[in-house]
């Protein structure tokens, strides 16, 4: 980031230990030894870290879910296993690795979907900074867009094909970005990863503001605090492995992105994602946002919109748009 925006960027320190309760809600119930360099002592210090112990426990039927609703009546639907997010996000990280290297800052400008997921694990493995943004809509998003990437310094963007076809056809001047379509970089293999290991104390993602009052302004947000921040979540709202839940904030939010990707992810629960349009589309008929989730699985979602545990009453965390 440039020294003016360094200043008013605000660095998030977690310091404080998590009570004992919420360790033990935080860790895995696997084997810890079947994931080859990472912690044994069932502390996960980096979201990396994290994703690959939970990887290595394969417990069946947990994982990310998308629907993406093209009528209030019709969806299409993607899902991986931690496993599966692992080796798609291994091969992300590896292609990205050929053009940003380790501390680099890296624009994710994938829409809601299986994509921004991958690409967002694919920063921590390949230890690049990520930098969640809007996927621009038209041409007048592209100064929001520039004003980002000018001030974090990124040299690399990570993006759905249709996205990359709008940046080509609107970016201005000649800046040369290493650019990594996501849904092509999803199948390559994920042995070309050079696994870095991130420390505690480096970031984790810079997280900017709109924009619309002024110029996007970055907060720096290290490993340590954003995990600080999952495992309080996760402390306070008791949620844990027999729960689910249902999300369709947009994970460039970062309120989307804390609750809709790595607290299931720490807290091991399955999860479904949509769009605040497909949302939208999903209600349009009167009923449930999740109805079409609880139909095809015996495991009715204990949270819609909010993490919530079905054994007793609790504080609850409401995420609405």
């Amino acid at each position: 980031m440039t020294n003016e925006s360094s200043r008013q960027a605000s660095a998030v320190a977690a310091n404080s230990a998590p009570s004992a309760d919420g360790a033990d809600r935080f860790v895995s119930t696997g084997s810890f030894n079947e994931a080859p360099g990472v912690n044994t002592d069932k502390k996960y210090k980096t979201i990396s870290e994290l994703l690959r112990i939970r990887a290595a426990n394969r417990r069946p039927g947990a994982g990310f879910r998308f629907l993406n609703y093209d009528s209030p009546t019709t969806y299409i639907e993607e899902s991986f296993s931690y496993s599966e997010l692992l080796a798609e996000a291994s091969a992300v990280a590896g292609v990205l690795q050929l053009g940003c290297p380790p501390g680099g800052r890296a624009l994710i400008l994938c829409p809601p979907g299986t994509d921004y997921i991958a690409a967002f694990f694919a920063c921590q493995l390949a230890g690049v900074v990520a930098v969640p943004a809007y996927p621009p809509r038209n041409p007048r998003h592209m100064d929001r867009l520039e004003a980002i990437i000018g001030d974090c310094g990124a040299a690399a963007i990570l993006a759905s094909s249709n996205v990359i076809e709008k940046i080509e056809r609107w970016k201005r001047g000649d800046a040369h970005r290493h650019i990594v379509d996501v849904s092509l970089a999803r199948r390559e293999n994920p042995a070309s990863l050079r696994l870095i290991e991130s420390s505690p104390d480096s970031l984790a993602f810079l997280q900017y503001t709109s924009g619309t009052t002024g110029q996007p302004k970055g907060v720096m947000v290290t490993q340590a605090a954003a995990l600080e921040n999952v495992r309080q979540i996760i402390d306070l709202s008791r949620c844990g492995e027999e729960d689910s839940g249902v999300l369709w904030l947009p994970p460039f939010h970062d309120m989307g992105l804390v609750a809709g990707l790595l607290v299931p992810l720490a807290a091991g629960f399955p999860i479904t994602l949509m769009s605040p349009a497909s949302f939208c589309k999903g209600l349009r008929v009167g009923s449930r946002p999740c109805r079409t989730s609880t139909r095809r699985s015996p495991r009715r979602p204990t949270s819609h919109g909010v993490f919530a545990s079905t054994r007793r009453a609790r504080m609850q965390f409401v995420l609405s748009i």
